[in-house]
C-alpha cells in the first residue's frame, strides 16, 4: 500500500514498465496497453491500488485488519435505516499533499464512493 502515494511521474513510470514487460512476454508490439492487460487478466496499477485500499477498509470494518489500521477510519453516526450507515466520515485537511492525499482520506473517500459506483453500474 505504500506505493500508492507516489508522484504522478513515478506512477506513469510503473505503468510503462508493466506495459513493456507485457509486450516482451507476449512478443506483441502493436496491440494497445488495454488489450495486453485484458489478454493477461490484469488491471491497471491504479485500479489495483484502489482495490487494495477498499479491501483494507473492509477488513477494518470486520475487525480482521491490524489494530493500528482501525484508527484510520471513523464510521459516520447517522439515523436508522439509511444507506448512509455504511459511510465513513471524511477527515478535514489543511493541505492537499499531507491531507487530501493521505491514506486516511483516501480510505474514507473510496469507501463512500463505492456504493455510488455500484449503483450506477447496476442500472
Amino acid at each position: 500500500m505504500i506505493y500508492y502515494f507516489n508522484s504522478c511521474a513515478n506512477i506513469q513510470k510503473m505503468e510503462k514498465i508493466l506495459e513493456r514487460s507485457l509486450r516482451c512476454v507476449y512478443s506483441d508490439f502493436t496491440s494497445t496497453y488495454q488489450d495486453l492487460l485484458t489478454r493477461s487478466g490484469l488491471t491497471t496499477l491504479e485500479i489495483d491500488r484502489k482495490r487494495t485500499i477498499v479491501t483494507e477498509v473492509l477488513k477494518i470494518n470486520h475487525e480482521v485488519a491490524p489494530k493500528y489500521f482501525s484508527s484510520l477510519i471513523h464510521k459516520r453516526q447517522i439515523g436508522i435505516r439509511t444507506l448512509q450507515l455504511l459511510d465513513l466520515t471524511l477527515p478535514r485537511y489543511r493541505t492537499v499533499q499531507y491531507g487530501k492525499r493521505s491514506m486516511r482520506y483516501m480510505m474514507s473517500y473510496l469507501w463512500n464512493d463505492l456504493l455510488h459506483v455500484i449503483l450506477q453500474k447496476k442500472f
